[in-house]
């Protein structure tokens, strides 16, 4: 007797195969691209960090005490029924500064004590959230002495956004401030999770005794982190056909676009739309370079590094 064959009854249908398959597939480039983003728009933030334990510096907390000061929060009465909160500094019960900036509520302040400069003496830093989605925050450094002078204020750039970052990149003893370039979220096609956050690095003037942009220090660290991001970029090339299936949704654009203005706001702009002519090969590439230059001349960052009136 001819026993019946099973084989095919058993055997997985040829949809549910190809089914496995692309979801692994789907799996797989999802997290190569989660990965890419993480080392690509994050890695400058991710290096401050690692680079100085700079959150137990920033707290929620209502006081300080620093050489007679007293620094706290304060609340605000409105007129509205709503208070409003803020930060001022008094000395022998005497009110010695007013922060002018408010927040809708306390914890929206956080504040702390360390130096910066090289010496013994300690800056306030204070950093406010204003609400939202993503964003933002406004930061400043202040020097307490026998006056309160502002040596950092983020509000002076429309553009940038995000916790401040700290390290000392010439390792001189000097800290130097980093702060997220926010002017390109959302930029023409891109969404959130593609768009390009590039950094803004500041180094302390002793002639100006402030924080100033700096136009050139940011090069120590361009050439690895240039590398490393083209690399990624090179690699999902080959993994994804970028150049002709993602241009709808901006993928590839938003690689190149981040690369590229790396190196425009290291003070290498020549540089930077080399890289772009190379690596962007899309037929609307006059169109976006247009656009990229428009809304770069409308940075006060990017005016400032170029000498732009």
């Amino acid at each position: 007797m001819t026993l019946p064959n099973t084989s095919k009854k058993n055997a997985d249908p040829l949809w549910a195969k190809l089914l496995v398959g692309g979801l692994s597939l789907t799996l797989f480039f999802g997290l190569g691209w989660y990965l890419y983003q993480r080392a690509t728009f994050f890695s400058a933030a991710d290096s401050a960090e690692e680079a100085h334990k700079w959150d137990e510096v920033l707290q929620d907390q209502d006081t300080l005490l620093y050489k007679g000061f007293l620094i706290r929060r304060t609340e605000i009465p409105a007129k509205s029924g709503s208070s409003a909160y803020g930060l001022e500094i008094s000395r022998n019960g005497n009110l010695y500064y007013r922060h002018s900036e408010t927040v809708a509520q306390k914890e929206f302040i956080e504040m702390g004590l360390a130096a910066l400069l090289g010496d013994d003496n300690k800056q306030l830093i204070i950093q406010q959230f204003t609400g939202g989605t993503h964003c933002c925050w406004n930061s400043w450094v202040l020097d307490i002495g026998d006056s309160v002078r502002i040596l950092f204020r983020s509000k002076d750039y429309a553009e940038l956004g995000y916790e401040m970052g700290f390290m000392d990149m010439n390792e001189d003893g000097v800290v130097e401030i980093t702060q997220t370039i926010l002017l390109f979220d959302s930029f023409d096609r891109l969404d959130f999770s593609q768009s390009p956050f590039p950094t803004a690095y500041f180094e302390y003037s002793n002639a100006r005794r402030r924080y100033e942009l700096a136009k050139t220090l940011s090069s120590i660290f361009l050439a690895e982190r240039i590398d490393e991001m083209t690399q990624n970029l090179d690699n999902l090339k080959n993994t994804r056909r970028l150049h002709t299936d993602s241009n709808a949704t901006g993928d590839y654009f938003a690689h190149v676009l981040a690369v590229t203005l790396e190196y425009v706001y290291a003070g290498q702009l020549e540089k930077g739309w080399i890289f772009f002519d190379q690596w962007y090969t899309h037929a609307d590439k006059s169109e976006m370079k247009r656009k990229i230059r428009t809304l770069l001349e409308s940075s006060a960052i990017f005016q400032e590094l170029y000498a732009i009136k």
